[in-house]
């Protein structure tokens, strides 16, 4: 017969698909093995919320690299499209943003093959953030931009909300100082609203970046702070560590070595713990430090 795991709360989940992860991803291997594929890209389908938020790269990268064969030995052109954008995310990480790029314009193109405009405007949004790492921010805000016309005429409220928060944390790197914490701030209250902690623990970590940006250390450091009780309490140790990271780099300019060496030395660890590249950048702080 089949076993359906009972939790007692989130925590616990989350502790199960943790601790099952290597199986689920032998899973997905066995799925693809054996032909069967929905099974292999449903499996990856099912895991991206929990990517999002262990930022478990390597398994991200396994099963949705066997999923996307996968929909296509189906002709599941909706589910292709959907693996495409999702495995874009690992190479936008990974620093190889041609390929990220190369997704999903692919994705795009095949969700509007089927008539897919949501689909089709996220892939859109996505490819936004690959011209905002390659330095042109403008393009991406004006992607970005449409993206949220689409989403908010849609009623797409989270949606919306990301978009928003990606518009914000745009607008910082162009000097649009003031705008970019109006969107950050609207991305939070629908945040808030809707109950989603892990995109609201971004949000604050934005907010903290551009109040950083802005000359305001004891805004920022209090924003940082939030980041990091809402990351706590959704359990991601990424946004905990990019808090710890701003609170580093707060105490280190205000002169503040010792309290510097603490924030930098905790994100270190939860970036090392996560395989994050941002643990490289950390380590290099923690090194001018002691110099």
């Amino acid at each position: 017969p089949q076993v359906v795991p009972r939790f007692a709360d989130r925590d616990a989940a989350l502790a199960w698909i943790t601790a099952e992860l290597p199986n689920l991803v032998a899973m997905s291997r066995a799925a693809a093995e054996h032909g069967r594929a929905d099974q292999c890209w449903q499996v990856a389908f099912t895991l991206r919320g929990f990517f999002f938020l262990s930022k478990s790269w390597d398994a991200w990268a396994q099963t949705h690299e066997l999923a996307l064969p996968a929909t296509r030995a189906t002709g599941n052109l909706k589910a292709e499209a959907t693996t495409l954008n999702s495995l874009g995310i690992v190479f936008i990480e990974r620093g190889d943003l041609d390929t990220a790029s190369t997704n999903y314009r692919r994705a795009r193109a095949l969700f509007e093959q089927v008539g897919n405009e949501h689909g089709a405007t996220t892939a859109l949004a996505n490819d936004a953030w690959v011209h905002h790492y390659r330095g042109d921010h403008k393009r991406a805000l004006r992607d970005l931009t449409a993206a949220y016309e689409y989403y908010a005429g849609a009623g797409l409220r989270r949606n919306s909300a990301i978009t928003l928060r990606g518009m914000g944390l745009v607008r910082v790197e162009l000097g649009e100082f003031d705008q970019a914490v109006r969107d950050l701030d609207a991305s939070l209250e629908l945040f808030n609203e809707l109950g989603l902690d892990l995109d609201a623990a971004m949000a604050f970590n934005g907010l903290g970046g551009a109040h950083h940006r802005m000359g305001h250390p004891e805004a920022a450091a209090a924003l940082y702070r939030q980041a990091i009780l809402l990351a706590r309490q959704c359990g991601s140790r990424y946004e905990e560590a990019r808090a710890e990271a701003g609170l580093g780099a707060l105490a280190g300019e205000a002169g503040d070595r010792t309290a510097a060496r603490e924030h930098l030395e905790r994100a270190l660890v939860l970036y090392q713990a996560l395989g994050a590249t941002q643990a490289g950048e950390v380590r290099a702080r923690l090194d001018a430090l002691d110099r």
